[in-house]
């Protein structure tokens, strides 16, 4: 899930605010130091949802039969807001904003309740060993493409 969001919502991003000289993306008639701002903006609104998010979507992660429910609810609004970046048009700076903040919430909120799924596949003496292979084995696949 790491390789989709540095593959898909960034470049998305960056090249519906940043790239303000290409005709027909969202910051199409803003500065380009002003649309490298409203990126950084995002992404600064975006982290604090997430830092005020974590502990109460952790919480929950530790509760039985909430784990998947809410992976699946946080990983469909990031896909949904991903595939949204394909409806941006002209001077809708305010509506890319808004999508990749969400999407990124939804992005990084699915990754906790993915990593909690740990501690229900092995046992805590296993637990740094499986958490481990998993790692490189996804940097390892990810690389071999």
């Amino acid at each position: 899930m790491a390789s989709f969001s540095g593959e898909v919502r960034t470049p998305a991003i960056f090249v519906s605010l940043v790239r303000s000289k290409n005709k027909g993306v969202a910051a199409t008639d803003l500065v380009p130091s002003r649309a490298t701002a409203l990126w950084g903006y995002t992404n600064t609104i975006a982290s604090i949802f997430v830092a005020i998010l974590a502990p109460f979507l952790g919480t929950f992660a530790d509760q039985k039969g909430m784990k998947k429910r809410l992976f699946l609810i946080f990983l469909g609004a990031g896909v949904v807001m991903t595939f949204l970046f394909s409806t941006i048009g002209e001077g809708m700076v305010a509506y890319t904003m808004a999508i990749s903040i969400v999407g990124f919430v939804g992005y990084s909120g699915a990754n906790l309740f993915y990593d909690s799924f740990l501690t229900d596949v092995t046992t805590n003496d296993r637990m740094d060993s499986i958490s481990t292979k998993g790692f490189a084995w996804g940097h390892i696949g990810f690389s071999c493409r």
